[in-house]
């Protein structure tokens, strides 16, 4: 039995030796994988700013454009109301 553990343990420290082979090598850049990564990063937040960028641009333009046309909906309105009720006092004035 504990002929068969050393056995297995040897080989699964093989396997785990050939995983890792890539660290053990000097030409191996763990330097590079991190500027990578960092770079990556950063061009994620970015592209995260610029989105943002676009959103609260377009919420703006859309927010100006209802409150422009509630705006003239309301003059267009009060325009029908004065006009209507000026219709009304001249039809039972000339009664």
């Amino acid at each position: 039995m504990k002929q068969e553990n050393q056995k297995s343990s040897e080989e699964l420290k093989q396997k785990l030796d050939s995983l890792f082979e890539n660290y053990k090598n000097p030409d191996f850049d763990n330097s590079s994988i991190v500027e990578k990564t960092l770079v990556k990063i950063r061009r994620e937040r970015i592209r995260h700013r610029v989105h943002l960028l676009w959103v609260s641009s377009f919420s703006l333009a859309a927010s100006v454009f209802i409150g422009f046309v509630i705006h003239y909906l309301l003059g267009l309105s009060s325009d029908l109301t004065d006009t209507d009720i000026r219709q009304l006092a001249k039809q039972y004035a000339s009664k």
